[in-house]
């Protein structure tokens, strides 16, 4: 639901998608600091736009992924 989690899997994908993998923390820290600048604004837009529909969808499944608790 939380669209940061979208974002967040997005840089992920960025990242394993470079010919190497980070060589230590730092390298990392700054490879997702390149990434996060390089989501493009359409990306975050989608997100947005997409939040109407994410509601309803957690409306409709009660909160809980289709599941009733109280059953």
């Amino acid at each position: 639901m939380n669209p940061i989690e979208n974002i967040w899997s997005y840089i992920e994908v960025k990242i394993r998608q470079r010919d190497s993998q980070p060589s230590s923390v730092s390298q990392l820290e700054q490879w997702v600091k390149e990434e996060w600048d390089a989501v493009p604004a359409d990306y975050y837009r989608n997100l947005i736009k997409s939040m109407p529909r994410r509601i309803q969808a957690v409306i409709a499944a009660k909160g809980v992924n289709g599941i009733d608790d109280e059953d």
